[in-house]
């Protein structure tokens, strides 16, 4: 191909790409992507783990809720577990962390992501439920850096909920789109996350008593019935 007829095709092929690569599939945060129950957002998950106790899958999400959402917070006094597994029968904790929207050089767009997270364990079935939902935008910087001032604070029930975040078309709206997309991927790692936790402590186990190397990266769960 001569060098004229490849700038005519890449002429032909990169606004294509372009036009492509601009185009969002926004299907997955539509109507009904944030659930509400009597006028609350409340994300559920509920999945099972036939080859472990109640008490095995407590002490489990007791550590991946204190030891990995909770740790891996913004270190505050909103960042906290509420209950544990001695005497109580909901795991609890309130969550605040940084949701990043864009990053580029010398400009940061993120917001304080805060929730509450909850989880109960019965006849080896777990139930996490995350409500509470609300975001610290806005706040004054110092140096880049957040000072916790100035801010505003917006309620998941009032930003990115349907009546709020779509539009007559059942689009998105512009100003809280980033916000609801962000949100409901960012449950869902959570709540994957949770499974494919059992799935490596569970698969580990198996492993030590094989001599086998630790099983590390989960491909396909085996161990956790939804």
């Amino acid at each position: 191909m001569s060098m004229k007829n490849l700038f005519l095709v890449l002429l032909l092929v990169i606004p294509v790409c372009i036009c492509a690569k601009g185009k969002r599939d926004d299907t997955p945060y539509l109507k009904g992507a944030v659930p509400m129950e009597n006028g609350i957002v409340v994300f559920r998950k509920s999945f099972r783990i036939p080859t472990q106790n109640d008490t095995q899958i407590r002490e489990n999400m007791l550590y991946y809720v204190k030891d990995v959402l909770v740790a891996n917070g913004l270190k505050d006094a909103f960042t906290r577990m509420q209950m544990g597994v001695n005497g109580e029968d909901t795991i609890s904790a309130r969550v605040e962390e940084w949701m990043i929207f864009e990053k580029k050089f010398l400009y940061l767009d993120k917001t304080r992501f805060r929730y509450q997270v909850n989880v109960t364990v019965s006849d080896q079935r777990v139930n996490m439920w995350i409500t509470q939902v609300s975001y610290y935008y806005r706040e004054n910087w110092d140096e880049m850096q957040p000072t916790g001032e100035g801010g505003e604070i917006l309620r998941a029930e009032e930003w990115i909920d349907d009546a709020h975040c779509l539009n007559k078309k059942g689009k998105l709206a512009w100003g809280s789109a980033r916000f609801r997309r962000k949100t409901v991927d960012r449950v869902k790692a959570i709540f994957d996350n949770a499974m494919d936790m059992f799935e490596q402590k569970i698969q580990e186990q198996k492993d030590q008593e094989d001599g086998k190397v630790k099983f590390v990266e989960v491909k396909k769960r085996k161990f956790v019935e939804e």
